[in-house]
């Protein structure tokens, strides 16, 4: 969730990569435990974090599941408001959670262009989930997906929830619910 990164002594944590190996740990021990491959699931920032963890521990990943998610770094630039949020006299009045928030929005950019050039080492099926009226997570990021994963063929499924918002998770749980089952089903 945009704002709530948290590890002791940081400000904020901006890195997918950073979010990602604390991650990396737990699903470590889940496939110690289990000696199973798992379906990793990310909404929003959290789909970009996903889709690294996928790339990068795939030897514990079978699946990938990204919900309104970020992906191409051309339409991740901030908002005037977030450069707003950044000026010292504003950000000074700001509870941490929006100063980690505006943080984070401030450097998906640069973030993302790093995920970009390891797209093409994802294997694993990907769903690609996302509401076409989503004004947080620009609804295009998934055509940019399709075209970044076509090398998956029918293993990249993307799908479309007709005037779906940003937190579609909320919006629309019956219609996510059934197309992860779906995307588990056919995996």
């Amino acid at each position: 969730t945009w704002g709530q990164s948290n590890i002791k002594g940081k400000n904020s944590i901006t890195s997918i990569a950073e979010h990602a190996s604390a991650i990396h740990k737990v699903i470590e021990k889940i496939n110690q435990a289990r000696k199973q491959k798992i379906i990793v699931v990310g909404h929003s920032f959290g789909g970009a974090v996903a889709t690294y963890i996928a790339i990068h521990s795939k030897q514990y990943i079978k699946q990938l599941i990204t919900i309104s998610s970020l992906f191409d770094a051309k339409l991740a630039a901030p908002h005037w408001y977030t450069r707003f949020g950044n000026m010292l006299m504003i950000k000074i009045t700001l509870p941490k959670h929006l100063i980690r928030a505006n943080d984070e929005a401030l450097a998906i950019k640069h973030e993302l262009e790093i995920l970009q050039a390891s797209f093409k080492n994802l294997h694993i099926p990907i769903t690609a989930i996302h509401g076409n009226d989503d004004k947080v997570v620009n609804y295009q990021h998934l055509a940019y997906a399709k075209s970044q994963f076509s090398h998956l063929g029918e293993q990249c499924q993307c799908m479309t929830i007709k005037n779906g918002k940003h937190f579609i998770l909320r919006e629309n749980k019956a219609d996510i619910i059934n197309h992860i089952k779906n995307a588990v089903a056919k995996h």
